[in-house]
């Protein structure tokens, strides 16, 4: 099985270099106490500084996504992330100087299954 160190370090580091500075909220779902039913199961919110490197769909973009059963183009712009220390979710919501990004698709290249990096589909708004 091939080894993809040099490239997992080279794409750090150059989102490292060229990307914005995002803040990403992941969300975890605690289940109730058995023993009490009756309350409602309560959400905890992680978030993880992140670096992304956004580019806009409509610039010769080859990799678009569209909405099943359409022509339409789903989403507004992509997004680089580098491997990170947890595993991305499609329900996870990203900031970026200010502005909610929502997520509409998440791609992983991983070779060998090494993760290397993220390919991520982003819309505007909540």
């Amino acid at each position: 099985m091939a080894t993809y160190t040099r490239q997992i370090k080279s794409v750090t580091r150059m989102i490292a270099k060229y990307g914005a500075d995002c803040i990403w909220s992941q969300s975890t779902i605690l289940t109730p106490d058995v023993n009490k039913p009756w309350e409602k199961a309560k959400g905890v919110i992680t978030p993880y500084n992140v670096k992304i490197v956004f580019f806009s769909m409509f610039g010769g973009q080859t990799s678009y996504r569209y909405v099943k059963n359409s022509e339409t183009i789903e989403g507004e712009f992509t997004g680089l992330m580098a491997k990170q220390t947890f595993i991305p979710n499609i329900k996870d919501i990203v900031t970026v100087k200010g502005e909610t990004l929502v997520i509409v698709d998440i791609d992983v290249c991983q070779p060998s299954f090494d993760d290397i990096y993220y390919d991520i589909i982003f819309k505007r708004g909540a």
